[in-house]
C-alpha cells in the first residue's frame, strides 16, 4: 500500500500502517519468504516491525482493513460500537479476484505467498482508485464520514484526539448527535492545574478554560468526523458572555452547534451548570489541511 500511494502521488494524504490483533510477534521483522517474494515485485518492508493493534488506532484511523474473517471478528470483539462501521475485508477492494479473505500462506508454500500477493496488490488498487477519484482539497469543506447517530466519545477516546492538552484535560464525555449538534461535558475537579494562579482563595474555573474547552470539544468531534489528522487552530473568540461562576467539581454541560465551511468551524456554545446557564461562547476554529488515514 505504501509503495502503490507513493507511485499514485497521493503520500501526502495518505497514512499508512499494520497491526495484528494479537501480540506473539511483536517487535519482529515480516517473514523472510514474504519478503523475498515482495522484493521480486519491487517492494521492500524489512524495515516494518509487528505491533498489536492498540484502541487509540479504532479513534485515529479512518478505515480498518483485515485480511480474514478471524481477524474481523477479532476486531469487532474489542472495537468501540460507534466505531465498528470502520472495519472492513481488504477484499472487498478486489477487481480482478473474488476471494473472500486473504488466506494465511505460511504453510502454503511459494504459490501460497504469490497468491495473497495478488490479492492484496489487487485491493490496494481498487482502494487507492477510490481515494483518488475524491482527491483532498485545503479550500473545500472537509466530507464527512457516514457513521450512525448518535455516537458518544468517552473520556479516553477524547484524550486519544485532544493529546496536546496534557494535565490540562477536563473534557469528560462528548455525544455526537448530528454533524452540527454535539453535547459535551467536562468536569474541573479540585486539585486541577486549571486553578493554579486563578483565584487563589476560591477555586473557581477561569474562563479562558471554559472557552478553550468549548473549543476542544467541538473540535474533537468534528474531527472525529471528518480526517482524522487533521489539526485545529482557535484563531477568534467572537463572543464570551458569563453569567454566573464555575467551581471546582461542578459538571459543566456544552450544548455545541458546529457550522463547517472552507474557512473553518464556526462554533457556538451553551454552557449550563445543573440547568442554570453559565455561559455563551462563540469561536472560529480554523483546520489545516486534511488527510486520509489506513490501517
Amino acid at each position: 500500500m505504501r509503495h502503490k500511494a507513493l507511485r499514485s502521488n497521493l503520500s501526502q494524504s495518505l497514512e499508512i500502517d499494520s497491526a495484528g490483533t494479537h501480540n506473539y510477534y511483536s517487535g519482529s521483522p515480516p517473514d523472510a519468504r514474504s519478503q523475498a517474494h515482495a522484493r521480486q515485485r519491487g517492494y521492500a518492508f524489512a524495515d516494518l516491525r509487528a505491533r498489536q493493534i492498540r484502541d487509540q488506532d479504532f479513534v485515529h484511523y479512518d478505515q480498518i482493513l483485515v485480511m480474514d474473517e478471524d481477524n474481523l471478528n477479532s476486531l469487532l470483539a474489542i472495537c468501540p460500537a460507534a466505531l465498528a462501521y470502520k472495519i472492513q475485508p481488504l477484499t472487498q477492494w478486489c477487481s480482478r479476484h473474488s476471494d473472500k479473505q486473504v488466506p494465511d500462506p505460511y504453510y502454503g508454500g511459494e504459490a501460497g505467498f504469490e497468491h495473497v500477493l495478488d490479492l492484496i496488490e489487487d485491493a490496494c488498487d481498487g482502494l487507492l482508485n477510490a481515494l483518488g477519484a475524491r482527491p483532498v482539497s485545503t479550500t473545500a469543506p472537509l466530507e464527512p464520514l457516514q457513521p450512525r447517530y448518535p455516537i458518544t466519545l468517552s473520556s479516553d477516546m477524547l484524550r486519544q484526539i485532544l493529546p496536546q492538552r496534557g494535565a490540562l484535560f477536563a473534557c469528560k464525555s462528548l455525544e455526537i448527535r448530528s454533524p452540527q449538534d454535539f453535547n459535551g461535558t467536562a468536569l474541573w475537579e479540585r486539585g486541577h492545574p486549571a486553578f493554579e494562579g486563578h483565584f487563589p482563595e476560591q477555586a473557581l474555573v477561569p474562563g479562558v478554560m471554559l472557552i478553550e474547552t468549548a473549543t476542544q470539544l467541538a473540535g474533537a468531534g468534528v474531527g472525529y468526523l471528518h480526517k482524522r489528522s487533521t489539526r485545529g487552530v482557535l484563531a477568534t473568540v467572537r463572543e464570551a458572555r458569563f453569567m454566573q461562576a464555575v467551581a471546582a467539581d461542578q459538571t459543566v454541560d456544552f450544548a455545541l452547534q458546529c457550522k463547517t465551511s472552507s474557512g473553518g468551524v464556526r462554533i457556538r456554545a451553551s454552557l449550563a451548570v445543573n440547568a442554570r446557564p453559565v455561559a455563551q461562547i462563540e469561536t472560529l476554529l480554523v483546520y489545516r489541511a486534511a488527510s486520509v488515514n489506513i490501517i
